[in-house]
């Protein structure tokens, strides 16, 4: 680096370090401004060298012009006196000598100088030839000053040049000591820095600022903008928030300004303004102003937590729901109850007010009742809360009577006990001072009052037969009590009526001197029975009583003892028609043995079955032979309770119900009359499937109408529940308002209008039986827990006297729901079943009529064949195992396998026996699984070995998985897991729970019992946390987080638990990431689940 250079650059960071330490703000600018100040010949100027300016060799440049082409030129003053061509014209030029110069010049316009003029700063040499060495004779032009666009020369030493004043000066300098540049560099630092200040520092530049656009923000939703300046500032600034809203802020140093808008700053616009000054001069500023417009975020309202009830039947339960709304201003909050509540139960649509009596029919019962808080309007959010209410088990019917009796100071005693009556009512004892009444309690009221009719006044007749009394006897009925009181004391007499009412019956004793005789004889039909199970047929020697080619032998054992058994209750309800009805019977034994072994003694009622039987016989003597299973539907189904109740969809749209409903001998009628349209279906199906079509009383001329539009569309006919339009403000309003409101409740109304799923499955299953074809309305809660209705029915495939095809099927039950399991009144019994065990009956029917009622028949005589034949264990598991070959849908067989697998010590022989029945028990079960559970753990009580049962369970969860069960797989993962900690394997029982919810992420019925066990599980094992969390993180993101546009509250609820385990277990980073997903589910941004 030459010494210019050195020098230029020594100034400048001379300069920038000065200005650091005197905190001034250095910036590119600053350092530009040096370096200019450098390169222009200011550096010349002030050290005095402007005149005498030297190359990078030391030699003084001479700057003169061509008088020719009047170019500037440039040469060193080694070439003073000689001449030299332009470069640019040719024209021959002198080189003057040199002068330096004491001074710099003091006039801005200097006379012409005497010699020439030296420029800085050099430029690169040009060699030239000489033309002349010695001086010019002729006169040369004065030099003139050097120009940027003069060029320079440097020439070759040709020959010595004299010597001059300027060679002899530069000499000089080259010898001379380097005082005099550290002082001219000194001067120009003092220079650059004066000028600095006074032309940068103190000339202070106004302040100017960016505008700043208007924002839009979300309450809740942060801002942050920067009050930016158009160029930086020269000096030090400060930035000020002189208006803002409260919370809102900025920083002094860099201007940025953040705001947070809480719910009390939406909807509305507010106003920013913002200053940046200068810290010297307050004076020195500029503002910016802007505003911020917040809009409302509607936050879902919030319900109290509910705490559980206990509740006594009877009993009124009142409470009121709190919720709030934290918007501002907050919404109306209107309260409604789910579709599952009871139908009594109630709750003020603005209060809140919750009100419901449980009746006695709920006791030992807990309902899980939904309460929503929903916003008004149509886009109103809502919140949902579980009201759990358990009735207490309380105290049966007999002993609040006994409690009503010691409260008006009567001494009495319970007991319960069995006691030998014709009264089928659940028997107990009232003991007084004054003698004993026995009590009859019943499901209800109309059960003990059907009871009550079956005696006579006098009581000489009860259940169609004669009874002879020796003591007086008095009989009450209140409620679902019948009480008999055997003695006279008038006492306890006055006691019962006052409490109990007036007797219904009252029996005087008769005196007779012939004296009663007991005889002991063997039952009859042991014999026949025997006989049955002994005898064989055919090359394989199958016993009698297990082929269908002897089911009339067998059925008429059971016919005829059932008459026996019950010759009174016939009697007594035939009366005067006894003999004649005998009469018909003995020519048509096929209907009386078919009639009397369908009547099922626990849930009949024989008096009221034979009447109805007995009707359609004399109005329709000619058909009843070859509608005779349609007879036994009829009587069957009319007979009590079993008949399908529609009023309470009626009641529910507030319509009326039309007039013209039949009963039970228009329902035969009706078939009778559409026999040709439907196709013979009547004639050849079983009376167990034809339950399903003569168990409603709609109109005829609704039933024609179905016929009319729907009977051509018999095939997969179930779709019609979707030809009824959804009434969503029926839904909404809770029934309050219904499109069928004040409209007559019949099936052209129904499609027309329109209602909940309840009437589309009301209106599906009356259209199918209408067109002949087995329908049911079912009901069911979803796997969010929501209530639902749909309709099943059979669809035939063929059907002939021995064999039906079918497939039962449904719709309205939609898969994203889950419905794996639905209820429904049996026809015969009027008891609520499910719809898998209709489905197991169904299918056995099917598969064979005769076979499935023979083996009904082959279980009613394994416990006398037991007894009488004193079977062993391998004997009987043979005579099970026959049973099941003739009928493997028994269930009754497949318990009682279970029952000597469990108890009995089984040898090898036995063992195998029933490990061939295990196999055939997948086999059979495959399809139609619930019935396994029941019996499993029984089942495989045979393997001494815990392994293998814990195999035989893997087998059975991978059974009900392939049928798509998930509530079946979890309750047998719940027994398998029991054997696997129980025997020290307590990791493979976490592995295998795992799996298994991990197999249904969106079970919210049953994942959430599940993973309480799997935490207390991880809980006993050391070092489970880890993969008890890793578990987690995986399954978190496979959970459905919607419900339609409403957060799944059971996905919700499975965050929170693993959040709040993830924080425990100090995963701060897993907490907050599913902590943000969370609030997305809960602002409804989350995944939906499609139906």
């Amino acid at each position: 680096m030459d010494l210019h250079s050195f020098t230029t650059e020594l100034a400048v960071e001379f300069c920038i370090s000065t200005a650091i330490q005197s905190q001034v703000r250095v910036s590119r600018d600053f350092r530009k401004i040096l370096q200019t100040l450098i390169r222009v010949e200011v550096f010349e100027i002030i050290i005095g060298t402007s005149h005498n300016s030297a190359d990078s060799k030391g030699n003084i440049l001479i700057a003169i012009e061509c008088q020719s082409c009047g170019k500037k030129i440039k040469a060193s003053d080694k070439h003073a006196g000689k001449r030299v061509k332009c470069p640019n014209c040719s024209n021959t030029v002198t080189i003057p000598t040199a002068t330096p110069a004491v001074d710099p010049p003091a006039v801005s316009e200097p006379a012409e100088p005497a010699a020439a003029e030296v420029v800085s700063p050099p430029v690169a040499e040009t060699e030239m030839p000489v033309i002349d060495t010695a001086a010019a004779a002729t006169p040369t032009p004065p030099p003139t000053a050097p120009s940027d666009d003069a060029p320079s020369f440097d020439f070759p030493d040709a020959a010595p040049a004299p010597t001059s004043v300027a060679s002899s000066y530069a000499k000089r300098r080259k010898r001379g000591s380097m005082m005099p540049m550290i002082l001219g560099g000194g001067i120009f630092i003092a220079g650059v820095m004066g000028f600095y200040w006074f032309f940068v520092v103190g000339a202070v530049r106004p302040l100017n600022v960016h505008t700043i656009e208007n924002q839009t923000r979300i309450e809740g939703e942060g801002i942050s903008v920067m009050v930016n300046l158009f160029e930086p500032p020269s000096h030090p600034v400060k930035y000020l928030l002189q208006s803002a809203p409260d919370g809102a802020s900025i920083n002094a140093k860099t201007g940025k300004i953040t705001w947070l808008p809480t719910e009390a700053d939406g909807p509305g616009d507010h106003q920013f303004k913002a200053r940046v000054q200068s810290v010297n001069d307050p004076t020195n500023g500029a503002e910016v102003n802007f505003s911020v417009t917040v809009l409302e975020k509607n936050e879902a309202p919030a319900i109290e937590q509910i705490a559980e009830q206990t509740a006594k039947a009877d009993v009124p339960v009142r409470l009121v729901v709190e919720a709030s709304d934290s918007d501002i201003p907050a919404n109306e909050l209107q309260f409604e109850l789910s579709d599952d509540a009871p139908e009594t139960a109630d709750i003020d649509a603005t209060s809140g007010a919750f009100q419901w009596t449980p009746t006695r029919d709920d006791r030992g019962k807990t309902f899980n009742i939904t309460v929503t808080v929903r916003e008004s309007g149509d886009e109103g959010l809502h919140a949902e809360q579980n009201l759990r209410i358990s009735v207490e088990e309380g105290m049966s019917p007999a002993q609040e009577f006994v409690a009503s009796l010691k409260a008006a100071d009567i001494d009495v005693e319970y007991e319960q006990r069995a006691v030998d009556s014709v009264f089928a009512g659940k028997s107990s004892l009232l003991v007084f001072k004054q003698g004993v009444v026995q009590v009859f309690e019943y499901d209800s009221a109309r059960d003990a009052g059907n009871q009550a009719a079956e005696v006579s006044p006098d009581a000489k007749l009860m259940f169609g037969g004669e009874r002879k009394w020796e003591t007086p006897a008095h009989f009450f009925h209140k409620g679902e009590l019948i009480a008999v009181y055997e003695g006279e004391d008038p006492t306890l007499v006055n006691v019962l009526t006052t409490h109990m009412g007036n007797t219904f019956a009252v029996a005087k004793p008769v005196v007779t001197t012939t004296p009663t005789v007991v005889t002991t004889e063997k039952d009859p039909d042991i014999e026949k029975l025997v006989s049955l199970y002994k005898e064989v047929r055919g090359r394989k020697k199958t016993k009698r009583l297990f082929l269908t080619s002897e089911y009339k032998d067998v059925r008429k054992v059971f016919a005829e003892r059932f008459e026996r058994q019950n010759s009174d209750k016939i009697q007594f309800a035939l009366g005067d028609d006894y003999d004649a009805m005998q009469e018909f019977f003995a020519e048509h034994t096929d209907l009386k043995e078919e009639f009397y072994t369908a009547i099922d003694p626990k849930h009949d009622n024989l008096g009221n079955a034979l009447k109805l039987l007995k009707q359609l016989i004399d109005k329709y003597p000619k058909e009843i032979d070859r509608y005779g299973p349609l007879a036994i539907a009829t009587a069957v189904v009319w007979d009590g309770s079993g008949v399908y109740n529609y009023s309470n969809h009626q009641r529910r749209c507030k319509a009326s119900m039309p007039a013209g409903q039949i009963a039970a001998l228009d329902n035969f009628q009706y078939f009778l009359d559409a026999e040709q349209v439907t196709q013979g279906k009547v004639q050849y199906l079983p009376w167990e499937f034809l339950t399903l079509l003569v168990d409603h009383r709609t109109p005829v001329n609704e039933r024609q109408w179905a016929l009319q539009n729907y009977l051509s569309k018999s095939a997969m006919f179930g779709k019609c529940y979707h030809d009824v339009p959804y009434d969503f403000v029926m839904l909404e309003t809770k029934s309050q308002q219904a499109a069928l409101n004040d409209k007559e409740y019949n099936l052209p109304n129904i499609r027309q209008f329109g209602g909940v799923c309840a009437m589309q499955a009301d209106f599906a299953a009356r259209v199918g039986k209408s067109i002949a074809v087995p329908a049911a309305y079912v009901t069911g809660n979803s796997s969010s827990g929501e209530g639902h209705a749909w309709v099943m029915w059979v669809e035939l495939k063929g059907v002939s006297r021995t064999n039906i095809s079918f497939t039962l099927e449904s719709h309205g039950r939609y898969r994203g729901d889950k419905f794996y399991v639905g209820t429904l009144r049996d026809p015969q019994t009027g008891r609520q079943i499910t719809d898998r065990q209709l489905e197991l009956k169904l299918q056995t029917v099917g598969l064979n009529p005769m076979a499935k009622r023979q083996a009904v028949f082959a279980m009613k005589a394994y416990p006398m064949l037991l007894q009488e034949l004193r079977l062993g264990v391998s004997d009987r598991l043979k005579y099970l195992s026959d049973v099941i070959s003739l009928c493997p849908g028994n269930t009754d067989a497949w318990t009682a396998v279970a029952k000597i697998s469990g108890e009995e010590d089984l040898i090898p022989k036995d063992r195998k026996q029933v490990s061939l029945a295990m196999v055939r028990l997948f086999r059979t079960f495959a399809n139609v699984p619930d019935f396994t559970l029941t019996v499993f753990s029984d089942l495989i009580g045979f393997e001494d070995d815990d392994a293998e049962k814990i195999k035989y369970y893997e087998q059975l969860i991978g059974m009900y998985l392939s049928a798509g069960r998930p509530d079946l797989a979890f309750a047998a993962r719940k027994q398998q897991i029991v054997l696997l900690v129980k025997n020290n394997r307590t990791p493979e029982a976490i592995e295998a729970l795992a799996a298994t919810i991990r197999r249904f992420p969106e079970e919210g019925r049953y994942v959430p019992g599940m993973l309480n066990q799997l935490e207390q599980l991880a809980a006993s094992v050391e070092g489970s946390d880890q993969n008890l969390m890793l578990f987690y993180k995986a399954f978190l993101p496979t959970i459905p987080q919607m419900r339609g546009n409403r957060p799944s509250k059971y996905c919700v609820q499975t965050f929170e638990r693993a959040i709040k385990l993830f924080q425990e277990k100090g995963q701060q980073q897993l907490a907050q990431g599913f902590q943000a997903e969370l609030e997305k589910i809960k602002a409804g941004m989350g995944r939906k689940v499609q139906k």
